[in-house]
């Protein structure tokens, strides 16, 4: 968290002032849970599940489709985090239950493929890509304001963009 924090382009009198790293420590603060079953469970209650899914349920709309999620049927989860350990992650090989179901079905390359990202519409990615120019040329053009210049440090930005 602190390095994620430190790679924020905000002035560090005014995230020293305002207790920002502290204030955002103590909101995603989450206590150690020993069992997999209570974290795989805290995950899926975690605040930005609900704003993905209507992201990527608007982002497929866009294009005539309805976007479901069957996996996050009650049911089913409860009993996924039933399952032991070894069932969800065998040897260190996450969805383990879930790539062994679909085999036969898939495409081998792509029932093995670890490389999921973090969202399953590239929305965010394909608007940060395309729009790169005119997101820089608003940051650029609020550089000019005296309050903005003493919460960020706007010399950090493109770089901060571009390891986003």
């Amino acid at each position: 968290m602190n390095r994620r924090f430190a790679n924020l382009p905000l002035r560090q009198v005014f995230a020293q002032k305002f207790q920002l790293r502290q204030r955002l420590g103590d909101k995603f603060k989450q206590h150690r849970r020993d069992r997999l079953a209570e974290r795989q469970s805290a995950r899926v209650m975690l605040e930005h599940l609900p704003q993905r899914m209507e992201y990527c349920y608007t982002a497929a709309a866009q294009y005539g489709l309805e976007y479901r999620y069957p996996l996050l049927d009650v049911d089913l989860l409860e009993t996924c985090l039933a399952f032991p350990p070894w069932v969800k992650q065998h040897y260190g090989r996450n969805r383990y239950l879930f790539r062994q179901g679909i085999q036969g079905f898939v495409p081998e390359k792509i029932r093995e493929r670890d490389d999921k990202s973090g969202t399953t519409i590239p929305q965010v990615y394909y608007s940060m890509v395309n729009e790169r120019e005119a997101i820089l040329n608003l940051i650029n053009s609020c550089s000019g304001s005296d309050f903005l210049n003493e919460i960020f440090d706007f010399s950090r930005f493109p770089e901060w963009y571009g390891s986003l």
